[in-house]
């Protein structure tokens, strides 16, 4: 996985946009993700658009995501 962008928005770090490209099993993919952190400091993924993930891939990427924030 490859981060190509990271977002702020309102100079902090509650709510980000990041693209990522991802390369997995001949399966290439662009994905757009804005993280906001709810009150308790968790991460939500809002998908910007239909993403062809597996389970297993959307959750390697949600991991792979929060090391990389």
């Amino acid at each position: 996985m490859e981060l190509q962008s990271r977002t702020f928005f309102d100079q902090g770090t509650d709510m980000q946009h990041l693209v990522v490209f991802m390369y997995k099993n001949n399966h290439p993919s662009k994905i757009e993700v804005i993280l906001e952190k709810d009150k308790n400091g968790i991460y939500l993924f809002n998908y910007v658009n239909d993403v062809c993930l597996s389970q297993k891939e959307r959750k390697e990427f949600e991991h792979w995501a929060l090391h990389e924030i």
